[in-house]
């Protein structure tokens, strides 16, 4: 999978391979990316080796997408979601 963010920086990784760095991003960071279910992927973001977040993307129904984004370092998320409209 291939992810471009707004801010330019780029990934590019295998469902279940190992972490992938994030061109762009501060020097040693990285993403693993799993397949959680047909619906749903995670991406594990890591700074040097340890656990930044943990973002889960999941496929509600044909028009409804929700990402929840969870901090290692404060405990606290983040949830959004789309509609197709």
């Amino acid at each position: 999978m291939r992810v471009t963010y707004g801010t330019g920086e780029t990934y590019a990784a295998r469902l279940g391979g190992v972490p992938a760095v994030i061109v762009g991003a501060p020097s040693g960071t990285a993403v693993a990316v799993r397949k959680i279910s047909d619906t749903a992927f995670q991406e594990t973001e890591m700074s040097d080796g340890e656990v930044v977040s943990v973002t889960s993307t999941t496929l509600l129904d044909h028009s409804t997408l929700e990402v929840v984004r969870r901090y290692a370092d404060a405990g606290r998320e983040t949830r959004r979601r789309a509609r197709r409209q």
